[in-house]
């Protein structure tokens, strides 16, 4: 996952592991586009609130936060 300044890009290992991260964190609305299956993008807010969703459930995933 990569949060830039104003969206965050979501990549998962496969499709269902992306469909299941969104519903772990109620996000799966906001998406603003999809990148191929197990891509998406969203607002810099929604990323970082399905980063902490995953961290609740004890998934860690790798955040890598950027300004461009």
């Amino acid at each position: 996952m990569k949060i830039h300044r104003h969206v965050g890009v979501v990549k998962a290992a496969d499709a269902l592991t992306l469909k299941e991260a969104l519903a772990a964190a109620a996000v799966q609305h906001k998406v603003l586009a999809m990148i191929g299956e197990r891509a998406c993008v969203l607002e810099r807010a929604d990323a970082k609130a399905l980063a902490e969703a995953l961290d609740r459930i004890s998934f860690h995933p790798r955040v890598i936060e950027g300004d461009a």
